[in-house]
C-alpha cells in the first residue's frame, strides 16, 4: 500500500512539472553555432550580421536560436546542438490569422481561463529543413510541414494570475498549456 502511495505522489510531482516551461537564453557569438544551423539562416537573409544567436536552455534541455528579421517578419529559429532544425517561429498579430483559427484559439482561451491578455502569438513550422524553406520564401504550400501557433498568455485560473503558453495544432485546436516559470531576476537583469 505505501509503494502505491509512494509511486502516485512520484507521478503527480513529475506530471506537475511537465506542465511548467522555463527557459535561460544566452548570447553567443556565430563562431560557436554548427555549420549545418549557419547555413540554414544564409538561405533565409542575406546579411548574417543581422542574425543574433543564442543558447537556450530549457526544461526540454540546451538549443540554439537565430533571431533575424526577414522582410518585416519576426523570426525566431531553433536548433538542436547539432545544427538540426527543430522549428521555425513567426511572429503574427491574432487579427492576421484566418478567421476560423484566431476564432478557434480564442474558444480554447476563453474555455481554459477566467480572463486572459493575449501578449504574443507565434506562427511555428517545423518539419524537413528544404519544405520549410519552400514555405518561408512562398514557393510551397504548408502541407508537408507540421503548423503549429505558440500563444503567450498572462491570465487568471484559479484566482490567480500567471503566464501560460498554450501550443495550437494547425486548426488553432489546443494541444497543450504550460505555466511559464518566471526567473525573479528578470526584472533585475539590466
Amino acid at each position: 500500500m505505501r509503494l502505491i502511495l509512494f509511486v502516485s505522489l512520484i507521478v503527480t510531482c513529475l506530471s506537475t512539472l511537465a506542465q511548467n516551461k522555463f527557459e535561460k537564453e544566452y548570447k553567443i557569438s556565430a563562431e560557436k553555432v554548427p555549420v549545418k544551423a549557419l547555413g540554414f539562416t544564409k538561405q533565409l537573409i542575406s546579411s548574417t550580421d543581422a542574425i543574433k544567436w543564442y543558447r537556450e536552455e530549457s526544461q526540454d534541455g540546451t538549443t540554439l536560436e537565430a533571431k533575424l528579421d526577414r522582410k518585416g517578419l519576426l523570426l525566431s529559429v531553433e536548433f538542436d546542438t547539432t545544427g538540426q532544425l527543430i522549428d521555425l517561429e513567426i511572429l503574427v498579430d491574432h487579427k492576421d490569422l484566418p478567421d476560423s483559427i484566431s476564432n478557434e484559439i480564442l474558444h480554447e482561451l476563453d474555455s481554459s481561463f477566467q480572463k486572459y491578455k493575449i501578449v504574443k502569438i507565434q506562427l511555428q513550422y517545423s518539419g524537413l529543413e528544404s519544405d520549410v524553406l519552400e514555405v518561408i520564401k512562398g514557393s510551397s504550400d504548408e502541407t508537408a510541414i507540421t503548423v503549429k501557433y505558440e500563444v503567450v498568455v498572462r491570465a487568471k485560473a484559479d484566482k490567480s494570475w500567471q503566464w501560460y503558453e498554450t501550443t495550437h495544432d494547425r486548426n488553432g485546436t489546443m494541444i497543450e498549456k504550460l505555466i511559464i516559470v518566471r526567473n525573479n531576476t528578470d526584472h533585475l537583469e539590466y
